[in-house]
């Protein structure tokens, strides 16, 4: 059984309400954190259990007397897995469903407002955690700001990906060549906010493995062409 997308949300739910409460966790108290309905919850900790991510117990129902609740909190497990995927660590499962999501998005900013399109993305990402994930959100945001800023020069950067091999070469000249065109064209303190992600990114970027630089890399040519 693969950890999804899905799954994954559920445990960190879980997760958060377990290590602020230092408590076992009730399916219904999951249910109205994550805005589904408690028999959806319920299947999703079952599912998490068979994969030895949450263990159950009994606890004392209070406002039933002679009747139990069944409770959930995480495994070592859990937070194994979790820490891996902070690292940058991801399923093709996962991955397919971002790249699919930000290709959505970058074909949305034609027709849509390229700047809502623009805060939209960069209000999602203090919630992501896994760095991969991550990456790939910073690349769909520059994307967007070259394609509406220069379009001639966009083609030239494209043209220069075209002729380097290596991963993450393409990656650090493409953010290197955003943070050129915000200096250029926008106030000083935006452009500093610009050249910290950018230098956040690449500091990123670099500690991931070969494969998900790959990965970034792949979608960033991917994400240029539908622009």
């Amino acid at each position: 059984m693969i950890l999804t997308s899905r799954r994954k949300q559920f445990l960190e739910q879980l997760m958060d309400l377990y290590e602020r409460s230092s408590l076992p966790v009730h399916y219904e108290a999951l249910a109205k954190t994550i805005g589904v309905s408690k028999w959806t919850a319920y299947d999703m900790v079952k599912q998490l259990e068979k994969m030895k991510l949450l263990k159950k117990e009994y606890v004392v129902n209070k406002s039933e007397t002679g009747r139990s609740l069944v409770v959930y909190s995480p495994t070592e497990e859990a937070y194994l897995i979790l820490k891996k995927a902070s690292d940058g660590d991801i399923s093709e499962e996962e991955w397919e469903q971002t790249a699919e999501e930000l290709l959505k998005i970058l074909k949305k900013s034609d027709s849509g407002n390229p700047n809502l399109i623009f805060q939209q993305i960069l209000d999602k990402m203090p919630s992501i955690k896994n760095k991969t994930v991550l990456a790939a959100y910073v690349v769909a945001l520059f994307v967007i700001y070259a394609k509406y800023t220069n379009k001639t020069k966009l083609e030239n950067i494209i043209q220069l990906l075209n002729h380097v091999g290596k991963d993450i070469t393409k990656i650090t000249i493409f953010a290197g060549a955003v943070v050129g065109l915000f200096l250029k064209d926008t106030p000083k303190h935006v452009s500093i906010e610009v050249m910290n992600l950018a230098s956040e990114h690449m500091n990123s970027v670099e500690r991931l493995p070969r494969e998900a630089q790959k990965k970034i890399a792949s979608f960033l040519i991917t994400a240029l062409s539908v622009s």
